[in-house]
């Protein structure tokens, strides 16, 4: 039987290998105070202005601090013009330059997650994977099982056929 540490160890290391942990758990939400980890797709600010695409220089530059490892979705083109944090030092949440030439950047209007584990981990998220992988364990051990069942009478037919 699974044990809900070594699934969860299990997710967190399948999910790391291809930076995706957050985007599985918390695409509606922010996993932590700062942000850093949403992949949501919110593009608009609290003060109603549309998103900047973090790949443009227009209406302003963004810093060039922020390269593509600076955002979780892999690169500043595929966070396109949504809300994000890539200053891992910025803890008030997520946020975006935006379109208006009056207003270079403004935080965006998203929620923090509800409870998560210690590892940042929903528990809704976390047991509803302990179900899955239960039942994914369940189902695996009935087919094995009628496998071996099935492999058993196509035996005995091939030893009746053989012998007659």
């Amino acid at each position: 039987m699974w044990r809900l540490s070594r699934v969860l160890r299990v997710i967190m290391t399948v999910c790391s290998s291809v930076k995706t942990e957050y985007r599985l758990i918390c695409s509606g939400c922010r996993p932590t105070q700062g942000g850093q980890g949403y992949t949501g797709s919110v593009s608009q600010t609290v003060g109603g202005r549309q998103c900047q695409r973090w790949s443009s220089n227009s209406p302003h530059t963004p810093y060039s601090g922020y390269t593509d490892s600076s955002f979780p979705d892999g690169s500043r083109a595929a966070a396109e013009n949504y809300c994000r944090n890539p200053d891992p030092n910025y803890q008030d949440g997520v946020w975006c330059y935006t379109v208006d030439p009056d207003k270079r950047w403004e935080l965006c209007d998203v929620p923090m997650c509800p409870a998560t584990t210690a590892s940042g981990i929903h528990t809704n998220f976390a047991a509803a994977m302990t179900h899955s992988v239960m039942r994914m364990e369940t189902d695996f051990l009935r087919q094995t099982r009628l496998t071996i069942i099935l492999s058993a009478r196509a035996l005995r037919m091939q030893k009746r056929s053989l012998c007659e």
